[in-house]
């Protein structure tokens, strides 16, 4: 009685990985993103998509202000825009009717910037804007930086912007500087 063995030719065991292997790629792409991602909360999910704006929307709203405005350029992925968050909500109470507060969204998403408003904004007193294109920057003179504000008279002129974020007085100073013009 003779006994045989059978073993697989190596190359039909390595032509079975290769065409494992795209599969294995989409499995751990799928497990990546969806780990990634947030779910959106009740809070986020209840409020209504932000208007589109463009660097001609902006000015069109800027030349029709009756108060200076402040001018915050953010993103949702900003770790400094989280940062400065709490003095925006804090600055738009101290201020009041005084000075309007326009928040615009870049480079982003509409369900991210919902979530970051839910989790960050919703104790101030703001307009919001959804510009996933970044044309609203240099209206406001930021160029490559996140968080960015600008300060614009009555009218939409320009008085001041800084890149990056800002603490409270530097606000201060610049609302400041608005108001007594």
């Amino acid at each position: 009685m003779s006994s045989t063995c059978y073993v697989p030719e190596h190359r039909k065991i390595s032509d079975v990985k290769r065409s494992l292997r795209p599969l294995a790629l989409l499995v751990a792409f799928v497990l990546i993103v969806s780990a990634c991602s947030k779910p959106i909360s009740p809070e986020a999910a209840a409020l209504p998509d932000l208007p589109a704006i463009d660097a001609d929307g902006l000015a069109a709203y800027l030349a029709t202000s009756e108060v200076p405005v402040v001018v915050n350029l953010w993103a949702s992925w900003c770790g400094p825009c989280r940062s400065e968050a709490p003095l925006l909500v804090a600055a738009s109470q101290r201020y009041g009717d005084t000075v309007q507060f326009y928040l615009v969204n870049v480079n982003d998403t509409q369900q991210a910037a919902k979530g970051f408003i839910a989790e960050y904004l919703l104790d101030g007193d703001f307009e919001f804007g959804f510009d996933p294109r970044s044309t609203t920057r240099r209206m406001a003179n930021i160029a490559n930086a996140l968080p960015g504000s600008a300060v614009f008279a009555p009218g939409g002129e320009r008085i001041t912007s800084r890149a990056g974020i800002i603490d409270e007085r530097t606000l201060a100073l610049m609302i400041d500087e608005a108001l007594n013009r």
